[in-house]
């Protein structure tokens, strides 16, 4: 094999290496904890539990009500939503989140 092929294989085999590490394996969820009045609620605690392996991951919303869990391994999930004083506790299980999706469960 001459030194000019070589080195076209070479480059060749680097492009493709990017190219499959560039493919994600993880999702993403987030979604807007909203009052009745459509007003966001900050502060609210979230919970999202893999129901495969049990592992629990928190976060708290923002001033706008958002919550996003990022670099979700694929399964099925539980989301448990406990707001402020007054409100009552939000709870969906069977959540599906697959690779590459940014799942929007939207207001909550």
């Amino acid at each position: 094999m001459t030194l000019r092929r070589t080195a076209q294989m070479l480059c060749a085999l680097l492009l493709l290496c990017g190219c499959v590490r560039s493919q994600t394996t993880t999702g993403t969820l987030l979604g807007i904890v909203a009052d009745p009045g459509d007003a966001a609620v900050p502060g609210a605690r979230v919970e999202l539990k893999n129901n495969a392996t049990g592992s629990v991951a928190r976060t708290t919303t923002g001033a706008e009500g958002i919550f996003r869990f990022n670099s979700l391994v694929p399964a099925t999930y539980s989301l448990t939503i406990t707001a402020a004083a007054g409100f009552k506790v939000y709870a969906e299980s069977n959540i599906e989140v697959t690779a590459s999706e940014v799942r929007d469960l939207g207001k909550i």
